[in-house]
């Protein structure tokens, strides 16, 4: 389904909770989303070390995971969520975080 298809149903949607499913269902749909990366590019994309990344994995406190076998997976939206969580202002916030083990 192409994007003049999907605007034409939510145009002819009888509510605005039937257009909202809508664009719901086409947010969630494989088409609209991100591949996977593996360890090394989440680490890029991160713009921190593999090695990090496996530590994390092992010790807890890094980004969500899905392990298939020996291959570990990273979704892009999960790590921006992480990334997101871990923004401050200043670098005393950042001292005080990583004080509070945060």
């Amino acid at each position: 389904m192409n994007v003049e298809q999907i605007a034409q149903q939510i145009r002819q949607a009888p509510t605005l909770a039937a257009s909202a499913a809508i664009i719901e269902r086409f947010a969630r749909s494989p088409a609209t989303q991100r591949p996977k990366l593996k360890r090394p590019d989440a680490a890029q994309y991160m713009g921190i070390s593999t090695s990090t990344l496996e530590k994390f994995a092992c010790t807890g406190g890094g980004p969500q995971f899905i392990k298939l076998g020996k291959t570990v997976l990273y979704d892009p939206s999960d790590l921006d969520s992480w990334l997101e969580a871990r923004k401050v202002s200043s670098t005393s916030e950042a001292d005080a975080r990583r004080a509070a083990g945060r």
